[in-house]
Parts: structure tokens; C-alpha cells; sequence
């Protein structure tokens, strides 16, 4: 199982996207959810990933983006 990184907001991102205004709508265009994923949502997929539930889960990629991929 491997869990690969969607796009989500950090302090860094959040700075550097209210610096620019313009750059954020792009970026939200890109995203279907139209939105950065916060870190709860991020840790709750790996939690889930750890858990009992996932036990039948082989040879996934789990992409907690936004939708962003699938687009």
C-alpha cells in the first residue's frame, strides 16, 4: 500500500498563496473540491490506511488530493 502526498494547505502554502492572490484561483481551478486538503483530512487517510478496515487493500495508490488526478 502506498499513500502519495495530493495537494494540501501548510503555513508555507497558505503565506505564499495570500501573497497572491491570482496564483490561489488558479490553483482552486485546478482542484476539483476547489480547495487545498487540510492536515486532519491528509492524517485521516493514513489512520484509515493503518486500520483493520483497509486489511483487504493491495497494491493501491491512495491519492488524497482533491480529485485533482482524476480530473
Amino acid at each position: 500500500m502506498q499513500y502519495a502526498q495530493g495537494q494540501r494547505i501548510l503555513p508555507m502554502v497558505a503565506n505564499a498563496l495570500a501573497d497572491e492572490p491570482e496564483t490561489m484561483k488558479a490553483v482552486m481551478r485546478e482542484i476539483p473540491l476547489s480547495r487545498l486538503g487540510r492536515s486532519e483530512e491528509i492524517a485521516s487517510t493514513v489512520l484509515w490506511l493503518c486500520s483493520p478496515g483497509a486489511g483487504f487493500m493491495v497494491g493501491q495508490v491512495i491519492v488524497p488530493d482533491g480529485g485533482y488526478t482524476a480530473r
